[in-house]
Protein backbone atom coordinates (compact mmCIF):
# COMPACT_ATOMS: atom_id res chain seq x y z
CA UNK A 1 0.00 0.00 0.00
CA UNK A 2 2.78 2.47 0.71
CA UNK A 3 5.62 3.36 -1.41
CA UNK A 4 8.35 3.44 1.66
CA UNK A 5 8.66 7.01 3.64
CA UNK A 6 10.29 10.09 4.08
CA UNK A 7 10.90 12.74 6.11
CA UNK A 8 9.02 15.93 5.03
CA UNK A 9 9.92 18.24 7.59
CA UNK A 10 12.32 18.54 10.83
CA UNK A 11 11.78 21.19 13.15
CA UNK A 12 14.34 22.42 16.33
CA UNK A 13 12.95 24.92 18.21
CA UNK A 14 14.18 26.69 21.66
CA UNK A 15 12.06 29.35 23.74
CA UNK A 16 13.47 31.53 26.08
CA UNK A 17 12.61 34.61 28.20
CA UNK A 18 11.36 37.87 26.13
CA UNK A 19 13.93 39.78 24.08
CA UNK A 20 12.00 43.23 22.90
CA UNK A 21 15.27 44.13 21.15
CA UNK A 22 15.95 41.04 18.99
CA UNK A 23 16.00 42.29 15.74
CA UNK A 24 18.89 44.87 16.86
CA UNK A 25 20.86 42.12 17.60
CA UNK A 26 20.66 40.76 13.54
CA UNK A 27 23.73 41.52 12.28
CA UNK A 28 25.69 39.93 15.31
CA UNK A 29 23.24 36.47 14.24
CA UNK A 30 24.81 37.29 10.63
CA UNK A 31 28.45 37.43 12.04
CA UNK A 32 28.08 33.93 13.36
CA UNK A 33 25.70 32.17 10.86
CA UNK A 34 27.40 33.49 7.89
CA UNK A 35 29.34 29.64 7.26
CA UNK A 36 25.79 28.34 7.39
CA UNK A 37 23.25 30.96 6.42
CA UNK A 38 22.26 33.92 3.87
CA UNK A 39 22.16 37.27 5.18
CA UNK A 40 18.95 37.90 7.20
CA UNK A 41 16.02 39.65 6.19
CA UNK A 42 14.51 41.86 9.02
CA UNK A 43 11.46 42.00 9.46
CA UNK A 44 9.78 45.32 10.02
CA UNK A 45 7.50 44.87 12.66
CA UNK A 46 7.11 46.92 15.51
CA UNK A 47 8.16 45.76 19.18
CA UNK A 48 5.15 45.83 20.91
CA UNK A 49 3.59 43.52 18.84
CA UNK A 50 2.99 39.41 19.61
CA UNK A 51 6.44 38.23 21.11
CA UNK A 52 5.55 34.68 19.13
CA UNK A 53 5.71 36.62 15.40
CA UNK A 54 8.98 36.40 13.03
CA UNK A 55 11.60 39.23 13.66
CA UNK A 56 14.70 38.16 11.62
CA UNK A 57 14.54 35.21 9.00
CA UNK A 58 17.77 33.15 7.90
CA UNK A 59 17.64 31.35 4.63
CA UNK A 60 19.82 28.78 4.65
CA UNK A 61 22.39 28.18 1.53
CA UNK A 62 22.45 24.36 1.02
CA UNK A 63 18.43 25.56 0.51
CA UNK A 64 16.57 23.12 3.06
CA UNK A 65 15.07 25.27 5.02
CA UNK A 66 15.67 28.40 7.30
CA UNK A 67 16.25 30.05 10.75
CA UNK A 68 13.11 31.44 12.30
CA UNK A 69 13.72 34.23 14.98
CA UNK A 70 11.30 36.03 17.13
CA UNK A 71 11.21 37.57 20.58
CA UNK A 72 10.62 34.54 22.39
CA UNK A 73 12.47 31.76 20.10
CA UNK A 74 14.48 30.25 17.79
CA UNK A 75 12.90 27.95 15.03
CA UNK A 76 15.79 25.95 12.38
CA UNK A 77 12.92 24.49 10.28
CA UNK A 78 13.90 22.42 7.64
CA UNK A 79 12.20 21.26 4.61
CA UNK A 80 12.61 18.47 2.17
CA UNK A 81 11.05 16.76 -0.43
CA UNK A 82 9.91 13.56 -2.10
CA UNK A 83 12.85 13.47 -4.31
CA UNK A 84 15.11 13.95 -1.70
CA UNK A 85 14.22 10.50 0.14
CA UNK A 86 15.51 11.60 3.56
CA UNK A 87 15.23 9.28 6.43
CA UNK A 88 15.05 9.36 10.12
CA UNK A 89 18.83 8.74 10.12
CA UNK A 90 19.62 11.48 8.12
CA UNK A 91 17.75 13.66 9.50
CA UNK A 92 19.29 12.83 13.10
CA UNK A 93 22.39 13.73 11.98
CA UNK A 94 21.42 17.48 10.62
CA UNK A 95 19.72 18.41 13.70
CA UNK A 96 22.11 17.06 15.72
CA UNK A 97 25.00 18.97 14.17
CA UNK A 98 22.81 22.34 14.50
CA UNK A 99 22.83 21.96 18.34
CA UNK A 100 25.84 24.04 18.74
CA UNK A 101 24.75 26.80 16.81
CA UNK A 102 21.61 27.19 18.08
CA UNK A 103 22.87 26.70 21.88
CA UNK A 104 25.78 29.17 20.90
CA UNK A 105 23.50 31.93 19.76
CA UNK A 106 21.75 31.67 23.16
CA UNK A 107 24.66 31.47 25.29
CA UNK A 108 27.04 33.68 23.61
CA UNK A 109 24.64 36.25 21.74
CA UNK A 110 21.56 36.08 24.40
CA UNK A 111 23.15 35.03 27.12
CA UNK A 112 20.68 32.54 28.61
CA UNK A 113 19.69 29.53 28.53
CA UNK A 114 16.15 28.62 26.85
CA UNK A 115 12.67 27.70 29.09
CA UNK A 116 12.48 24.59 26.77
CA UNK A 117 13.11 23.00 23.79
CA UNK A 118 11.92 20.34 21.37
CA UNK A 119 12.21 18.96 17.94
CA UNK A 120 9.16 18.08 15.79
CA UNK A 121 9.25 15.71 13.00
CA UNK A 122 6.99 15.42 9.94
CA UNK A 123 7.05 11.79 8.25
CA UNK A 124 5.22 11.20 5.06
CA UNK A 125 4.47 8.12 4.03
CA UNK A 126 2.61 8.08 0.53
CA UNK A 127 0.52 5.74 -1.12
CA UNK A 128 -0.89 5.05 -5.21
CA UNK A 129 -3.74 3.25 -3.71
CA UNK A 130 -7.73 4.12 -3.52
CA UNK A 131 -7.95 6.60 -0.57
CA UNK A 132 -10.93 5.12 0.93
CA UNK A 133 -9.00 2.11 1.13
CA UNK A 134 -6.52 3.66 2.94
CA UNK A 135 -8.99 5.03 5.41
CA UNK A 136 -10.51 1.68 5.78
CA UNK A 137 -7.17 0.58 6.54
CA UNK A 138 -6.44 3.76 9.29
CA UNK A 139 -9.72 2.89 10.52
CA UNK A 140 -8.85 -0.94 11.30
CA UNK A 141 -5.27 0.09 12.64
CA UNK A 142 -6.98 2.53 15.17
CA UNK A 143 -10.08 0.30 15.55
CA UNK A 144 -12.42 3.22 15.68
CA UNK A 145 -16.29 2.74 15.17
CA UNK A 146 -16.84 5.09 12.33
CA UNK A 147 -18.96 5.46 9.44
CA UNK A 148 -16.84 4.81 6.30
CA UNK A 149 -19.15 6.29 3.81
CA UNK A 150 -18.52 9.22 3.17
CA UNK A 151 -15.78 9.86 5.49
CA UNK A 152 -12.95 12.60 3.85
CA UNK A 153 -10.50 12.48 7.06
CA UNK A 154 -9.03 10.77 10.08
CA UNK A 155 -6.77 11.46 12.30
CA UNK A 156 -5.46 10.49 16.02
CA UNK A 157 -3.55 12.25 18.62
CA UNK A 158 -1.87 11.01 21.33
CA UNK A 159 0.07 13.37 24.37
CA UNK A 160 2.46 11.21 26.58
CA UNK A 161 4.44 12.28 29.18
CA UNK A 162 7.80 10.06 29.20
CA UNK A 163 10.43 9.86 31.66
CA UNK A 164 8.41 12.66 33.92
CA UNK A 165 10.10 15.35 31.47
CA UNK A 166 9.22 15.14 28.44
CA UNK A 167 5.61 15.98 26.45
CA UNK A 168 5.76 13.42 23.40
CA UNK A 169 3.12 13.68 21.15
CA UNK A 170 2.22 11.69 18.18
CA UNK A 171 -0.64 12.28 15.66
CA UNK A 172 -1.49 9.76 12.50
CA UNK A 173 -3.02 11.19 10.14
CA UNK A 174 -3.88 10.28 6.12
CA UNK A 175 -2.36 14.04 3.95
CA UNK A 176 -2.95 15.09 0.42
CA UNK A 177 -0.62 17.96 -0.80
CA UNK A 178 -1.02 20.30 -4.07
CA UNK A 179 0.53 22.13 -6.40
CA UNK A 180 0.43 25.92 -4.59
CA UNK A 181 -0.42 28.13 -7.13
CA UNK A 182 -1.80 31.99 -7.02
CA UNK A 183 -5.20 32.79 -7.38
CA UNK A 184 -7.03 35.49 -8.35
CA UNK A 185 -10.29 34.48 -6.21
CA UNK A 186 -7.96 34.24 -3.18
CA UNK A 187 -8.28 31.04 -2.21
CA UNK A 188 -7.86 28.28 -4.57
CA UNK A 189 -9.88 25.55 -5.30
CA UNK A 190 -8.17 21.64 -4.32
CA UNK A 191 -9.97 19.29 -5.77
CA UNK A 192 -9.06 16.00 -4.53
CA UNK A 193 -8.26 14.07 -8.40
CA UNK A 194 -5.67 17.30 -8.31
CA UNK A 195 -3.83 15.99 -5.41
CA UNK A 196 0.26 15.59 -6.02
CA UNK A 197 0.66 13.15 -3.38
CA UNK A 198 -1.70 11.28 -0.61
CA UNK A 199 -0.97 8.91 1.75
CA UNK A 200 -0.61 8.58 5.54
CA UNK A 201 1.20 10.74 7.69
CA UNK A 202 2.92 11.09 11.22
CA UNK A 203 3.46 14.23 13.18
CA UNK A 204 5.59 13.96 16.21
CA UNK A 205 6.62 16.65 18.53
CA UNK A 206 8.88 16.15 21.52
CA UNK A 207 9.57 18.69 24.20
CA UNK A 208 10.67 19.60 28.05
CA UNK A 209 7.38 21.76 28.45
CA UNK A 210 6.20 19.36 30.84
CA UNK A 211 9.24 20.43 33.07
CA UNK A 212 9.11 23.71 32.38
CA UNK A 213 5.40 23.52 33.80
CA UNK A 214 6.28 21.76 36.63
CA UNK A 215 9.51 22.91 37.91
CA UNK A 216 9.68 26.15 39.27
CA UNK A 217 12.86 27.52 37.80
CA UNK A 218 13.53 25.25 35.09
CA UNK A 219 15.81 25.95 32.25
CA UNK A 220 16.26 23.53 29.52
CA UNK A 221 19.76 22.30 27.54
CA UNK A 222 21.50 21.39 24.68
CA UNK A 223 21.58 17.93 26.56
CA UNK A 224 17.29 17.72 26.72
CA UNK A 225 17.71 18.87 23.09
CA UNK A 226 19.34 15.66 22.34
CA UNK A 227 16.80 13.70 23.91
CA UNK A 228 14.14 14.99 23.06
CA UNK A 229 15.44 14.65 19.29
CA UNK A 230 15.98 10.93 20.36
CA UNK A 231 12.66 10.55 21.83
CA UNK A 232 10.95 12.01 18.29
CA UNK A 233 12.75 9.62 16.34
CA UNK A 234 12.02 6.80 18.72
CA UNK A 235 8.28 8.06 18.61
CA UNK A 236 7.91 8.26 14.93
CA UNK A 237 9.45 4.78 14.30
CA UNK A 238 7.58 3.20 16.44
CA UNK A 239 4.31 5.03 14.67
CA UNK A 240 5.75 4.07 11.48
CA UNK A 241 6.04 -0.22 12.93
CA UNK A 242 2.46 0.25 14.08
CA UNK A 243 1.17 1.08 10.29
CA UNK A 244 2.78 -2.14 9.47
CA UNK A 245 6.34 -0.09 8.13
CA UNK A 246 9.56 -1.00 8.90
CA UNK A 247 11.84 2.23 9.16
Amino acid sequence: MFEGYYVAQAILTSVFPRRSDIRQLAFQFEERLQDRFLPPTVLPLPDELEPEMPRILFGAKDGTGQLIISQVSLSLQNHYSRQQKRQLAHVEGCLTGSFPVIFGLLEFMLQMRPNFVGVALVVNLPSQGDEQELLEFLCDRLRVAVERQGLHDLELKTVRVVENSFFANTVVRNFRTFKTESSSQGVPPMPMGQALETGLQIVVDCNDRYCYNERIGYQSSEEMARKALRLAIDQAREAMEWLGRQP
